[in-house]
């Protein structure tokens, strides 16, 4: 399976300031603006369309769940990813 990933925030940075939640709205390349909730309370994840995708989940990195994903790399950028069915 292939995804098309897109960064969304810096783990680091986000972790840094004194807030539990932010919306970002972001330009996603093919697929317009899109809004994405970030939380952070038990576990760092990101809302999207509907869908929680928990950072790390089971200790799993990327964490799959139907066609999107979440994928955190060494940097500490997070990405949201959506599977390619082409």
């Amino acid at each position: 399976m292939n995804y098309f990933w897109y960064r969304i925030f810096n783990e680091a940075d986000f972790n840094n300031v004194d807030y539990n939640g932010k919306t970002y709205t972001l330009n996603l390349e093919g697929l317009g603006l899109r809004r994405i909730l970030v939380t952070k309370k038990k576990l760092l994840g990101i809302t999207y369309e509907d869908t929680y995708l928990p950072l790390s989940l089971n200790n799993k990195n990327p964490f799959y769940f139907n066609d999107k994903a979440i994928f955190k790399n060494s940097s500490g950028n997070v990405f949201l990813g959506f599977r390619d069915d082409s």
